[in-house]
This record gives C-alpha cells, sequence and structure tokens, in this order.
C-alpha cells in the first residue's frame, strides 16, 4: 500500500510538470494499492478555509 501525502497529493492535483508525470507513472504502476489519509484532507481543508478567510472582497471569495 502507498500512502500520498499532502505534497504528493497537490501535485498530482495540479496534474502537470515533469514532477508529476514522474509521480503520476509511479502510482499508475500500483493503482491499486494508492491511498491518501485524512491528514492530507484536514491539511488541504485548513490552506483552502485561510485564502477563504484572506479574501476582501465578494469576488476575491469567489475566486478562493
Amino acid at each position: 500500500m502507498i500512502i500520498v501525502d499532502t505534497d504528493n497529493l497537490s501535485i498530482v492535483q495540479r496534474g502537470n510538470g515533469q514532477e508529476y508525470e514522474r509521480l503520476a507513472r509511479r502510482l499508475d504502476a500500483v493503482a491499486d494499492e494508492v491511498t491518501v489519509s485524512i491528514i492530507s484532507f484536514e491539511e488541504q481543508m485548513r490552506g483552502w478555509l485561510a485564502f477563504i478567510a484572506r479574501a476582501r472582497s465578494a469576488g476575491q471569495q469567489i475566486i478562493a
């Protein structure tokens, strides 16, 4: 089993670049054994909520 951490999850979500290509090949080879922890979800949620909290206008909130 491979547990993808938050940094690698972010690379996969962006979906471009050499890091992504290399990581995608490795994950494709073990596709049935890849998982993401709840900690990664929590870290990403904190980041998204912090980004929204910094928004100072309705337009910025929509982008966030």
